[in-house]
């Protein structure tokens, strides 16, 4: 059974998803270009930059353009509701001081 239209379904078994690279200026989170939000750069172009100009700050691209959506759990009672919603987490994931984040890759019905 699907989704209904508009939702995001999570891509879990998806072999290799991938990622998209964002430039940001050094030691900030604000993003270079114009147009970052619609293309993020490949390995292969993020290490050309970053080869440039080493002190380049570096951001995953989320959202339409990659496909690739931020599962934010605030809390330890979020994180265990992800978990029991999805199983075991496997993907990769950081702490914030708000709480646990989740890359996630999804397909939109």
């Amino acid at each position: 059974m699907s989704p209904p239209p508009g939702c995001f379904a999570p891509m879990r078994h998806q072999k290799e998803t991938p990622v998209f690279y964002v430039i940001c200026y050094p030691g900030t989170k604000v993003p270079i270009g114009k147009d970052w939000a619609s293309r993020g750069l490949s390995a292969e172009e993020l290490a050309e930059r970053r080869a440039n100009n080493p002190a380049i700050t570096v951001g995953v691209l989320l959202g339409p353009a990659s496909g690739v959506v931020d599962v934010e759990c605030d809390g330890e009672e979020a994180t265990a509701a992800y978990a029991k919603l999805l199983g075991t987490v496997l993907t990769p994931s950081w702490q914030s001081t708000r709480g646990r984040h989740y890359p996630e890759s999804v397909t939109v019905f």
